[in-house]
């Protein structure tokens, strides 16, 4: 985030023909405006990790779809905490859908005594 206002300012002060001016203006510039559109804090924010404290939920189908609660550190700031339904694809791979904390139970859950 530091580094494309300064390349933006390093080639626009330094070369001297213009259409490779624009070419090298035109990357770090639009970089620029999507981080001023997105804003730094969530770009730094969304860095952080989410751990899991505890498995609330498996579906008895499928053992690798589970409802977790998971807590974010934010520093200075506290946690962020929400629940998910978290299908596991491997050790590496998992996909995450919001749930809500009231979320329906069916009879494919099992819950889980933490």
């Amino acid at each position: 985030m530091v580094s494309t206002p300064v390349v933006l300012i390093v080639n626009g002060l330094f070369y001297k023909q213009l259409k490779p001016k624009i070419k090298s203006l035109l990357f770090p510039f639009l970089v620029f405006v999507f981080i001023l559109i997105i804003g730094p804090t969530k770009i730094v924010f969304s860095s952080r990790v989410w751990k899991t404290n505890k498995i609330l939920f498996i579906n008895k189908e499928n053992q690798n779809l589970k409802v977790e609660f998971q807590m974010q550190d934010m520093g200075a700031l506290g946690y962020n905490k929400r629940t998910v339904e978290v299908l596991h694809h491997n050790k590496w791979f998992m996909t995450v859908k919001s749930k809500n904390k009231n979320f329906e139970l069916n009879t494919n859950w099992i819950k889980v005594n933490n």
